[in-house]
């Protein structure tokens, strides 16, 4: 027996003394106190029973726990709620983290990726499925009969006085369960179909839905819940494996093994002789090239469609192919606009036709190559040749496809065959090297027309070969062959020599400039070389030929890597910012995201995870505050050359220079060289550093993208990701998971990520169809941004420029570029069509957007440029136009390059602040006279100069003019009328 409570501490009790006792306790005492040997043994005596020895973790897991982490006393197991599945995850999720936090290049860097970054199933897992079962609460479970021991417990319990409870908690305790029960089963399933193409299978647990105000009884069972009838299940696969077209199961002779894969494969099993000899039972998904990567989707498909598991319906809801119909071209010419007006869009065929056209320009690639190695008589033998464009990278979103007139008899034979005949060819860029010789001129002048001269004599001799080759000084070689046109760049062993001398030359007048008194440059614009690589014909090949290198690299591991590199790119274009961003850097962006170390501890094994990713990295990582470090190689240093101590653009050949092993100090240095450049405001929106970009700013962002544009980009990123993870995580609310259900949710997710809102602009211009070469790879009519109603009265702006119509525009001005006329291709021969075949013309890229883009700037040194550049000028400085890019701007153009038919004008508010006007722009601005606004005056003026604002009619009506021939229209916004044009 227990001592009473009050003698624990030396006080007395009632009823061990009874009433009036005189007794006094050790406290009343005067003088009197409990040692702490009394004290102890008092404890002692008062302790409850020590608990008996711990059964230890063997007992748990024999118990059937997944995981066992005990308490102190041993008898209570912490993790008994977790799932071999959850501790697999939590294993590998700190296992990332400790790699990440060891030894990191860049500790905040690390920091933030391990702790401030937040996941969700839809970016952790390569692929989420909606499984359907049987749902819980909208019926009572049924009640297994109590097991023997069940019983023997419930009759001690009655004995006790413990009667059995048949309340409703209980019964929703069990239901409960069930859902548990359910998770597991299917978890089980999908991890068994899948087998070793996954590497983390888990089901996502259901919460159990909050009460909600409900009568009746449970016999009629509980009203329907959301995620009742939904199990959500997530895999992290093997990017290889999972590709994988055929699945070997047991050998034939091992009849007991083979009867159990028989078992759960059913019809889909099939015994197959292997070219070792080998007869095994095996399974083969038949599907195209194009659509492999749903092959995941369909294995999880009939396993559940075949067992039914937790007594579902065997539905399945996945999104592996989810966003595959914005990759697709339509047809050209009237044959596509006809589908696009009626919604018909391209089929899953349309994938394998991609992935034909990528294998037949790697042939001709190939086939080139061999040529151009076997070629005589030249005076410098080609040594080597390396592809240079996106295409050859399968990075395009719309490689080129055979064209008819730009290859064979074969070929030739196919033109009747074909709806829309295009005109316009993308050229894929090879850089073809050449012997090295010691008899090169020391000059770059002569140099260059020495290069040029080999460049005429190689495309002479390929013409000898019966191969249609043209060779010209501004644009090197074009060559036909095999129904793909190809643009040679020749590249000997002086080339580095000869750049370097040219950019200290571009160096010195950039200097020049910056003295007193000289014109401003922007800030970026800098006086570096790395403006001038993007306009040098003789510097850009070779800084391609860098940046190809690096990419092959990570997309040859990952094979994942170029879808996703497609899909960003149809992001940017799909919300008009296509134009802001060159296609290396959303290949520096994505290869980022595949090489960066993150909480997840794996790449993603997917185009869809990858593709939230990448809004994840564009719309988290503090562009204003360090630059991106890219490190294909990360941890491997190699035989890198140490940066140096010149500051940030002084040294001439900073951006020619040698790679630099990214380590922990060189990011350190960088990370200062970044402080220093934004101090002085010359740091660029965009900064990815590279091994190769550590001493200068990378030449794919130096001038792209803008500030506004970076800001526009990142908040669409953030929206989106957060959008596309709810709708790809939700359950279904419909109450079956079939096909209705399934399309929706895919047509959910495509609007989420890829539908523009027009009334993000404050003006849209839009163009001719016929107009664009890509028009057959706009977006699918439901998700293709529509100008904004017009409707109301007419404002005044709208009056004044509905008063005069424009003359209808020349016929000069009306061409097609999207296909030949179908008249024509039907009254013209092969030889008269292939004359009038247009390389590497995009008048979108050319010529409209550099002239918006030089209306919309108010920056007096950029007009000037971009006027230069319009006209084509040939001495235009590189540095005056990275100030177009970088001045200030009256407005943000915004483009898709991929045959939007839309164009967007973001109004700046900061360029609508009045300013003192300037001759040159004086057309383009509205003086403030009717305000009596002026200037601060000047010495010895009684009166500031008069102020002026830009005036927008007068824009627009420069834009119109601008784009005769192919300006249809433009909508302002915000009174919603239509402008003419």
């Amino acid at each position: 027996t227990h001592p009473p409570f009050g003698s624990l501490f030396g006080g007395s009790s009632e009823s061990d003394h009874g009433p009036g006792s005189t007794h006094k306790s050790a406290s009343d005492s005067k003088g009197s106190s409990c040692s702490a040997a009394e004290l102890a043994a008092i404890v002692a005596a008062a302790s409850l029973p020590p608990l008996p020895h711990s059964p230890g973790v063997a007992a748990y897991k024999r118990s059937g726990a997944a995981a066992v982490w005990l308490d102190p006393s041993g008898w209570c197991n912490l993790a008994a709620h977790m799932t071999k599945s959850s501790t697999a995850a939590v294993v590998a999720a700190a296992r990332a983290t400790l790699t990440m936090l060891e030894s990191p290049r860049d500790p905040d860097e690390a920091f933030t990726a391990a702790f401030l970054t937040p996941s969700s199933p839809a970016t952790a897992f390569d692929y989420l499925w909606a499984v359907s079962v049987k749902p819980c609460l909208s019926q009572p479970a049924p009640q297994p009969p109590p097991a023997k021991k069940q019983r023997q417990q419930q009759q001690q319990g009655a004995e006790n006085g413990h009667q059995a409870s048949t309340s409703s908690a209980e019964v929703l305790c069990k239901e409960v369960s069930i859902w548990r029960e359910q998770e597991a089963a299917v978890e089980t399933l999908v991890k068994k179909a899948l087998g070793d193409r996954a590497g983390t299978v888990r089901a996502i647990r259901r919460s159990v839905p909050a009460g909600t105000p409900w009568s009746g009884s449970l016999s009629s069972g509980l009203p329907r819940a959301a995620g009742d009838g939904e199990v959500m299940v997530g895999a992290v696969v093997d990017p290889t494996l999972a590709l994988r077209l055929v699945d070997i199961g047991p050998a034939a002779d091992d009849t007991a093994a083979a009867a159990k894969f028989r078992a759960f494969w059913g019809e889909a099993s099939e015994l197959r002789r292997f070219q070792d000899g080998k007869i095994s039972e095996a399974v083969v998904w038949g599907v195209g090239p194009g659509a492999r990567h749903t092959i995941p989707d369909r294995i999880v498909a009939y396993a559940v469609g075949r067992h039914k598991p937790a007594g579902g319906s065997g539905a399945v809801r996945g999104a592996a192919g989810a966003l595959d119909v914005v990759l697709r071209e339509r047809a050209r010419g009237p044959a596509g606009e006809a589908e696009l007006s009626a919604g018909i869009e391209p089929g899953p065929e349309e994938d394998d036709a991609y992935v034909a056209a990528s294998r037949l320009l790697d042939s001709a690639l190939d086939k080139l190559s061999r040529e151009l190695r076997g070629l005589e008589g030249l005076a410098l033998k080609v040594v080597s040749t390396l592809p240079l464009s996106p295409a050859a990278r399968h990075t395009s979103p719309f490689p080129p496809r055979p064209h008819p007139l730009a290859g064979g008899p074969e070929l030739l034979a196919s033109m009747g065959q074909q709806e829309g005949l295009a005109r316009c060819l993308d050229p894929v860029d090879v850089m073809v090297q050449i012997e090295n010789s010691g008899k090169w001129p020391a000059e770059p002048v002569p140099f260059a027309k020495l290069k040029s001269a080999l460049g005429v004599q190689l495309a002479q001799a390929l013409c000898k070969m019966g191969m249609r080759a043209a060779a010209s000084e501004a644009n090197g070689i074009d060559v036909l062959m095999d129904g793909f046109a190809f643009r040679l760049s020749i590249y000997s062993g002086r080339d580095e020599a000869m750049l370097a001398k040219q950019a200290a030359a571009v160096a010195g007048s950039s200097a020049a400039q910056a003295q007193p008194g000289a014109a401003p440059t922007a800030p970026g614009a800098s006086n570096s070389a790395t403006s001038w690589i993007l306009s040098s014909p003789e510097a850009l090949p070779l800084v391609k030929s860098w940046h190809h290198g690096l990419v092959a690299g990570v997309a040859g591991a990952n094979p994942a890597y170029a879808p996703t590199v497609r899909l960003a790119h149809r992001w940017l274009a799909a919300h008009m910012l296509s134009n802001h961003f060159v296609p290396e850097v959303v290949e520096l962006l994505v290869a980022a995201v595949f090489t960066q170390k993150s909480a997840a501890g794996t790449v993603p094994g997917s185009r869809v995870t990858g593709l939230l990713r990448f809004l994840q990295l564009l719309a988290r990582h503090p562009w204003a505050q360090r630059p991106l470090v890219l490190d294909p190689e990360t941890g491997a240093g190699g035989a890198a050359t140490p940066l140096s101590s010149t500051p940030l653009g002084a040294a001439a050949d900073a951006a020619l220079a040698k790679p630099v092993a990214l380590t922990s100090k060189v990011v350190r240095e960088l990370q200062r060289r970044f402080d220093e450049a934004k101090a002085k405001g010359a740091v660029p929106a965009m900064w990815i550093a590279t091994p190769r970009d550590v001493s200068a700013v990378s030449p794919w962002t130096a001038t792209k993208p803008s500030r506004d544009a970076l800001s526009h980009a990142t908040a669409l990123a953030r929206t989106c990701v957060r959008a596309a993870a709810s709708l790809l995580e939700a359950p279904s609310t419909s109450a079956d998971a079939e096909d209705d259900a399934s399309e929706a949710a895919q047509a959910a997710l495509l609007a989420a990520l890829f539908k523009p809102e027009a009334t993000d602009m404050e003006v849209v211009v839009g163009l001719r169809r016929e107009a664009l070469p890509h028009a057959h790879c706009s977006l699918p009519a439901a998700l293709a941004p529509r100008p904004p109603k017009r409707a109301g009265q007419p404002d005044a702006l709208t009056a004044v420029l509905e008063g005069a119509k424009p003359p209808a525009p020349a016929k000069r001005s009306r061409a097609f570029l999207d296909a030949f006329p179908d008249k024509a291709v039907e009254g013209r021969g092969p030889e008269a069509l292939r004359a009038e075949l247009l390389l590497g013309f995009d008048p979108l890229q050319s010529h409209l957007l550099p002239q918006l883009q030089t209306l919309v700037t108010l920056n007096p040194h950029a007009l000037e440029a971009g006027a230069a550049a319009a006209a084509g000028a040939a001495g235009a400085s590189a540095t005056a136009a990275a100030a177009a890019m970088q001045g200030p701007s009256m407005a943000t153009v915004c483009a898709d390059d991929f045959g939007g038919r839309l164009l967007g004008l973001k109004w700046s508010a900061a360029a609508f602040l009045p300013a003192a006007p300037k001759a040159h722009t004086a057309h383009l601005l509205l003086p403030c006279a009717a305000t009596g606004l002026r200037g601060t005056p000047t010495p010895g003026s009684k009166i500031g100069p008069l102020l002026a604002v830009p005036n927008v009619a007068a824009v627009l009506a420069e834009i119109a003019a601008a784009g005769e021939g192919m300006v249809e229209d433009m909508v302002p916004v915000r009174s919603c009328h239509k402008l003419p044009c």
